[in-house]
């Protein structure tokens, strides 16, 4: 028999602390906010949201057990104007929280109330992700003061991801001797954080773009450029590491943004062994894409042309990375079912993370994630060049993921841009052919990559 009255004392309780960090965190809200510090700002509104919507919970428990709903504050508004104080307090808030429903969930346990155990359990995991999301903030804000807190390191942050396959009918193609077999990259998007006007632009690349690429000899050395299919780039370099600085290159040279004196480069990648897609959709609990036409069918006969699915198993790896058994082998159609995935797919990361701040941590651990410490192109999220070896192009077993920044700031950027616009998928315009190499050439129309940084990257003079 459940204890009702005691249950009922205990959760109006953790209504009072809830409502405390509600209109705390607003306060905190709307002074960062009239400082100009709008990232943060956003994230304590965002947090305050999470905790209205833990009163709710909260509330729904205290009517089931046929209980009244206490509407009060723990204590009052503590009116503070520092950051580093807002922050400092904000953590204490959600230490003591913490230590609450820990004992709260053992007492309703021992009461025999397993609803309310589950719940305050429940809670607090999302409230331990919210002290260690302050502690991200006061750490970063106190080594880089001000200029960090108005924005990360500009008003505009770089990411390509890089998906790279190398491996053909099944087999591993390099050899650790070999400098030019680290894997095509079949998957390239390019995202643009615009922080001013908190808009995410998102450009994928066609894989066999021509464009001047690095080339490595088989003695290691640098062998120069050559006008190559995009996806190439990946290819050369001794290590993962070096495989992804190509390609950073060559999409830099093909956007014209190489040069950093102008803040227009690419800050940072992640690649990710393309193998790892049906890891990465399990991990996710599978994504929902509605399949646009038969061309899967020999592969699977449930990807029906107009069917919704939740993909599972090996339709992962089908819909987003299988070209040459389909109905339509060209690299367009697999664009389009890619691009179909993704927009699922950051859907479904958008719900998960509102509903708790720490499951980009967890996602990124589990896919296997290496820091990479060697290509340091941008220090605004404060990771270390520091002298490497490199990690072996076969060290894919279960490091499906790699990134020139930590996960614990990229789980803070991820927090940090949750409430942008994401803009649609763009992609660049030109003409295929087959080449006489007898593969297939994707040429830009001229200035076509040119408009797009143009408009991307830049703000039109004030002609005055």
């Amino acid at each position: 028999m459940i204890k009702r009255e005691k249950s009922i004392e205990l959760l109006n309780k953790a209504v009072a602390d809830e409502m405390t960090a509600v209109n705390q965190y607003m306060y905190f809200h709307f002074r960062l906010d009239d400082m100009g510090y709008d990232l943060l700002s956003s994230l304590f509104k965002r947090t305050a949201i999470t905790e209205m919507m833990h009163v709710e919970r909260l509330a729904e428990r205290i009517l089931f057990l046929e209980g009244e709903v206490k509407m009060v504050l723990a204590k009052g508004v503590k009116h503070i104007t520092e950051v580093p104080e807002m922050l400092d307090y904000a953590r204490e808030l959600e230490k003591g929280t913490i230590e609450d429903y820990n004992a709260w969930s053992k007492e309703t346990a021992a009461l025999g109330d397993a609803g309310s155990h589950k719940l305050f359990q429940d809670i607090l995991v999302v409230e331990e992700g919210h002290m260690d999301q302050f502690r991200l903030e006061m750490e970063n804000s106190k080594e880089y003061g001000k200029e960090y807190l108005a924005h990360p390191s500009s008003e505009l942050t770089t990411i390509l991801l890089i998906g790279y396959d190398h491996y053909a009918n099944g087999q591993i193609e390099e050899e650790p001797s070999q400098y030019h077999l680290g894997g095509q990259s079949d998957f390239l998007l390019l995202l643009v954080i615009d922080h001013k006007n908190q808009q995410i632009h998102q450009l994928q690349f066609d894989r066999d773009t021509m464009t001047p690429i690095k080339l490595v000899a088989t003695n290691g050395k640098d062998a120069g450029t050559r006008r190559l299919q995009l996806c190439l780039a990946h290819a050369y370099g001794r290590t993962r590491e070096e495989n992804n600085q190509n390609t950073i290159w060559a999409v830099e040279k093909l956007l014209g943004i190489e040069k950093a004196d102008d803040g227009a480069e690419i800050d940072y990648y992640i690649s990710m062994d393309i193998s790892g897609i049906n890891k990465l959709n399990e991990l996710v609990g599978g994504v929902t894409v509605t399949v646009p036409n038969d061309d899967l069918l020999a592969l699977d006969p449930t990807l029906k042309g107009g069917e919704t699915i939740k993909l599972t198993g090996m339709q992962a790896e089908y819909f987003t990375r299988t070209r040459y058994d389909t109905a339509e082998p060209t690299n367009e159609a697999r664009m389009a079912r890619q691009r179909i995935y993704l927009n699922s797919l950051e859907t479904l990361l958008e719900e998960k993370i509102r509903a708790n701040v720490n499951y980009v941590n967890t996602l990124l651990n589990e896919m296997g994630m290496i820091f990479d410490r060697t290509t340091t192109l941008d220090s605004g999220f404060g990771f270390t060049t520091d002298d490497a070896t490199g990690t072996a192009i076969t060290d894919t077993t279960d490091h499906y993921l790699m990134a020139n920044v930590s996960i614990d700031n990229l789980a803070l950027l991820a927090n940090r841009v949750m409430d942008y616009e994401v803009l649609d998928v763009e992609t660049l315009n030109g003409v295929h052919s087959l080449g006489s190499d007898e593969h297939i050439h994707f040429d830009l129309y001229e200035n076509e990559a040119l408009n797009w940084t143009l408009k991307t990257f830049y703000t039109e003079a004030d002609g005055n």
